[in-house]
Formats: structure tokens, sequence, C-alpha cells
């Protein structure tokens, strides 16, 4: 799963900069906001009360 996160935030940070670059002579500005998961009830019910060490994953689930 860290890998998958990894992967992710790297693309989204890397899209955020391309727009940044290609938008900037235009006057606009972007934000990227890396993804991440918050600690709520339905979140530790699929990655596990642990934070994710019992590698179970959404789908997995009936």
């Amino acid at each position: 799963m860290e890998t998958r996160t990894a992967l992710v935030t790297a693309a989204a940070l890397g899209l955020g900069q391309e727009f940044a670059v290609t938008l900037a002579p235009y006057g606009i500005t972007v934000n990227a906001i890396a993804p991440s998961m918050v600690r709520t009830a339905t979140a530790q019910r699929t990655v596990g009360a642990d934070g994710g060490s019992s590698r179970t994953s959404a789908r997995s689930r009936p």
C-alpha cells in the first residue's frame, strides 16, 4: 500500500508542478494537495487498526 501511495503522491505533485509552469505565463497559479488518509472509523476498518501493516485492502472485503 505504501508504494501505491508514494506513486500517487508523486504523480499528483508532478502534475501540479507541470500545470504551474505551463500556466504561470498567463498569471494563473496552481495549488496541489498530496493525497493522504484521514483516520476515521471507515479508514481503520479498511486499513486496519494498526495503520496498515495488516495489508488489508478495501477490495478484499465482501
